[in-house]
């Protein structure tokens, strides 16, 4: 009889088992032949079915690769032309001088002229009180010297003396710095708080000022006329007239001196 091993068919092989009469009537089995398959050609079938399987994987690996690539292109593509269509409708803009806008700059000098406005206008009060009663011997030399740099000089000014004490032996060098100070920060605090005024007032017509007279704006306080000064800007475009170049001459005067030597020559006569 012919029967087929399970263990035989998992290994890929086929085994014949048979009984021949003699052994049939014993019941024992009959010697096992060789094997159809040998081991050498089932290893060499193994190795082949994995090098197919690797070679499939390659490919599968490249063809993505090269889908990936391609996308990747595309996509590069497509964010280069974007770029250049937003740089031409810029480009087709009209650039504002020194890379600018008015009414951003506008706004920005007019916060930064208040804040200096107020600030002079706090030193011009605290040191017009100071020289007011400054030989009552009530203030310290250096408290009065310091509270112009303070950011709140009334506050520091107080809690210094109360700190230092007063020095009535300083009354009069008090009343000097108190007086330079006042007569210093006095026109200063009149020109911010007129500047900031003017300013301010033309932020509401920003998009028709000039950006230079609003960025070169505190030029105008060395003029006489702020006001003037500011809406020659708006009308001629420029801040040249606040900004002349002055020139020094100086002159040098040599002076030369000649001296003179005198040569006295003595001659004696022999006879």
């Amino acid at each position: 009889k012919l029967r087929l091993s399970a263990n035989a068919a998992v290994r890929g092989t086929t085994e014949r088992r048979w009984l021949d009469p003699v052994s049939a009537n014993s019941g024992q089995r009959a010697p096992r032949p060789e094997p159809m398959v040998s081991n050498s050609v089932l290893l060499s079938l193994v190795l082949l079915l994995c090098a197919v399987v690797d070679v499939r994987a390659v490919n599968v690996f490249r063809s993505q690769k090269a889908s990936h690539a391609a996308s990747h292109a595309s996509h590069g593509a497509s964010h280069v032309a974007s770029h250049v269509a937003s740089a031409g409708k810029s480009a087709g803009k009209k650039q504002e001088p020194l890379g600018g806008t008015p009414c951003f700059e506008g706004q920005a000098m007019s916060t930064q002229l208040s804040i200096s406005a107020t600030r002079m206008v706090a030193v011009k009060e605290v040191y017009v009180g100071i020289a007011g009663s400054c030989n009552s011997g009530n203030y310290n030399l250096q408290c009065v010297t310091n509270a112009q740099f303070a950011d709140k000089p009334g506050e520091w000014m107080e809690y210094c003396n109360k700190q230092l004490g007063p020095q009535p032996a300083q009354s009069g060098a008090v009343c000097i710095v108190s007086k330079g100070v006042r007569d210093s920060v006095a026109p200063q605090a009149d020109g911010y708080t007129q500047l900031s005024d003017v300013v301010g007032a033309a932020i509401s017509q920003c998009a028709q000022v000039p950006l230079a007279c609003f960025v070169q704006a505190e030029q105008c306080l060395s003029e006489t006329g702020i006001r003037y000064c500011f809406n020659k800007c708006i009308r001629t475009g420029s801040m040249a007239h606040a900004m002349r170049v002055r020139t020094t001459t100086t002159t040098t005067t040599l002076s030369t001196t000649t001296w003179e030597q005198l040569t006295t020559t003595t001659t004696t006569l022999s006879t």
